[in-house]
């Protein structure tokens, strides 16, 4: 198929975090588009309705433009979309009988949500435009898969504020963790040792949105049988998780000190 033969931007980015998967606008359901990501390509398939009301589909590979969306300063992604013709599935397949045909151009871009992000679609289509913001369709939770020992920890790569301490011994450095959502019901909690009798313990409530998760709740350091204490919050956001193990982006805020970084793990036997 052309648009999925499109050669790739040498140097292009990514999309971030990873669109891939089923986009949608809750209140029309019965269309939608489903988005891949390979490298710096997106494929992108819409499946929508022509003018006689037949479902059709079109087809796109998208590529950083290296322009942004204003006013939110996302790269924004678009290619040429194609509307492609083919056999009927039910007799033998003559690759011969396959047509693709330009038909307009399809652009993406990431938009700010109240979780997480949506994604600005604007397609044409002989002429006729049309723009939607889409959100991801979530078909299950990944707590599942997320539950289990893992070996990991965050990293900080950007220097902590002025009159911050980044709090190294209990924050940077590698150590085994545990993830569970049955220590505190009704959220998910990560809780690792940091020394005799002391431990971390990271909880809150868990939100899936698409493929990805995201936590917001405390940080809490402290002896055993001591109260958790809420004076330090933490967001994990964009929770890829897979069989092997799960990465996110990482937001502590301390009083007025904020760090910026990343936490995962690979899962441990």
């Amino acid at each position: 198929m052309t648009a999925l033969a499109a050669p790739a931007i040498a140097g292009a980015a990514r999309m971030s975090p990873d669109p891939t998967g089923l986009w949608w606008v809750p209140q029309e359901s019965g269309w939608g588009l489903s988005l891949v990501q390979q490298q710096d390509t997106v494929v992108a398939v819409l499946f929508v309705y022509d003018d006689a009301q037949r479902p059709v589909w079109y087809v796109a590979s998208a590529h950083d433009t290296g322009t942004h969306l204003d006013p939110t300063g996302e790269e924004a992604f678009a290619g040429t979309l194609y509307r492609t013709s083919g056999p009927w599935f039910g007799a033998g397949f003559d690759p011969h009988a396959v047509g693709v045909a330009s038909v307009g151009t399809l652009t993406l871009a990431y938009v700010p949500a109240s979780i997480g992000k949506n994604i600005a679609l604007t397609y044409s289509v002989n002429g006729v435009t049309v723009a939607k913001t889409l959100q991801p369709q979530t078909w299950g939770s990944s707590v599942a898969t997320l539950r289990g020992s893992f070996a990991g920890g965050f990293t900080f790569p950007a220097l902590p504020e002025s009159g911050c301490n980044l709090l190294s011994d209990l924050f940077r450095g590698s150590t085994t963790f545990n993830v569970s959502d049955t220590f505190l019901p009704g959220e998910l909690s990560i809780v690792w040792g940091t020394g005799t009798d002391t431990f971390c313990n990271a909880h809150g409530a868990y939100v899936q949105r698409g493929a990805l998760g995201r936590l917001d709740g405390f940080l809490s350091c402290q002896p055993l049988g001591s109260p958790l204490s809420t004076s330090m919050t933490i967001t994990l956001a964009d929770i890829a998780a897979s069989d092997n193990g799960f990465n996110a982006s990482a937001v502590i805020r301390r009083e007025t000190c904020t760090y910026r970084g990343r936490f995962g793990g690979v899962r441990t036997p």
